[in-house]
């Protein structure tokens, strides 16, 4: 494990980063980096990045979000590659090789917990990062007896409908349980995991 990682997981643990920071600090720098980001929506922190000299891919199912993107970026005089699709299909409507993937509260909206850290990692070069940052199940409180059951098939037996949030801990088990990348986790907020993991050297 490099010792430029191991200050990044306690800078995370600690909360001393902001979101921004932690990924630019986490891979060496924005300037020529190829980032992802996961469910872009209006694209805030995507116009960041891309401000910062990263060759920025966005996607998001909305076409409606997509052009409040590439009407954020034509403002600042920066670019980015806009892909209208499931973020679940990384895999499928890039070609991968990202230096960092990022997914701001969107990852409720994905289709299956473990399937997605999986194509997140396979949409990494070796050594690139991903950064998510997820509201939990203890974000959404009040529920219908429908909605409760949605969370509990998602719970027990990984079943997804109606996009519920995922429980504490689920995010960094889903990279784990891959055996292919370094985690870190911030669980100060008790409604938000953080989650920074590192794809290993094949």
């Amino acid at each position: 494990m490099g010792s430029d990682f191991v200050g990044i997981r306690g800078a995370v643990r600690a909360g001393r980063y902001s979101r921004s920071t932690r990924l630019e600090v986490a891979i060496g720098g924005y300037c020529g980096k190829r980032i992802i980001d996961l469910g872009s929506g209006t694209g805030q922190f995507a116009a960041e990045f891309a401000y910062r000299g990263a060759e920025v891919t966005c996607i998001d199912v909305s076409a409606t979000y997509l052009s409040m993107v590439r009407q954020r970026m034509n403002n600042m005089g920066v670019m980015a590659h806009l892909v209208t699709g499931y973020m679940d299909h990384v895999t499928r409507l890039t070609d991968g090789a990202f230096d960092a993937a990022f997914c701001h509260v969107s990852w409720y909206y994905c289709m299956n917990d473990l399937t997605f850290a999986k194509r997140i990692v396979a949409a990494l070069r070796p050594g690139g990062v991903a950064l998510i940052r997820a509201n939990i199940d203890a974000f959404e409180v009040a529920r219908s007896p429908i909605r409760s059951l949605s969370y509990w098939l998602n719970q027990h037996m990984f079943l997804k409908i109606g996009h519920p949030h995922p429980p504490r801990g689920r995010i960094a088990f889903a990279f784990r349980r891959l055996g292919a990348t370094e985690i870190s986790t911030n669980y100060d907020d008790p409604l938000v995991d953080v989650v920074l993991a590192r794809k290993l050297p094949s």
